[in-house]
């Protein structure tokens, strides 16, 4: 836990000590998987990109439950971040294929692809997935938040 503390405080380097023995076993257990989240997110705070995707992929290729859709997010988040904006348009998207049980994920994964469209200039995609989120989510707050982005379009 204390990683996620560190990595939270925006202190990656420690976070990355902290977690390294977890994530460098063999071990499928839940708290290993989300430490290489975790993991992941520091190491892309830091710039290392490739070492962060090879983490969260390993999980989301792995799992078929909430773990791997999260994974599977964090995985467009790390490529956005990257400059990889079209790979990370993707990565987002597959969240909805690969995951379709989580709900709260695949509309947070549409959200930050439409953003990414939006940035794009592809307004018309973007307000397609945006629909499709408010549809699926009404009031809530992901439904909330893919109104007030579409009203900026």
């Amino acid at each position: 836990m204390s990683g996620i503390a560190l990595n939270n405080l925006g202190r990656s380097a420690k976070a990355i000590a902290i977690l390294k023995p977890v994530v460098e076993g063999s071990s499928q257990d839940v708290i290993a998987q989300r430490s290489r989240i975790i993991m992941a997110v520091s190491l892309s705070s830091t710039g290392e990109y490739e070492k962060a995707l090879n983490l969260v992929n390993s999980v989301a290729i792995n799992r078929s439950d909430e773990i791997g859709a999260e994974a599977q997010f964090t995985s467009g988040r790390i490529m956005s971040m990257a400059g990889a904006q079209d790979d990370a348009i993707e990565g987002y998207l597959k969240v909805k294929y690969l995951f379709e049980s989580y709900s709260e994920w695949i509309a947070r994964a549409q959200i930050e692809a439409a953003r990414l469209l939006i940035e794009k200039g592809n307004k018309e995609r973007a307000r397609s997935l945006l629909k499709t989120v408010k549809s699926a989510h009404g009031s809530d707050q992901w439904g909330s938040e893919a109104s007030k982005l579409m009203s900026k379009l």
